[in-house]
């Protein structure tokens, strides 16, 4: 992720003193989208050697 696209997204947290609990609440979702994703990505990858065997 890089530091633009967190900016962007929550320049409307940067006057609150309370930045860290977005950042905490976005940084756990995409937590869980990258892990999703990544199974997603390896099932499919997995899928497709078995089949080549």
């Amino acid at each position: 992720m890089k530091a633009g696209e967190i900016r962007q997204g929550e320049h409307r947290w940067t006057t609150d003193n309370s930045i860290s609990e977005p950042n905490s609440v976005v940084k756990k979702h995409m937590e869980k989208a990258y892990v999703f994703y990544s199974t997603f990505l390896y099932k499919k990858l997995f899928g497709i050697q078995r089949y080549n065997d």
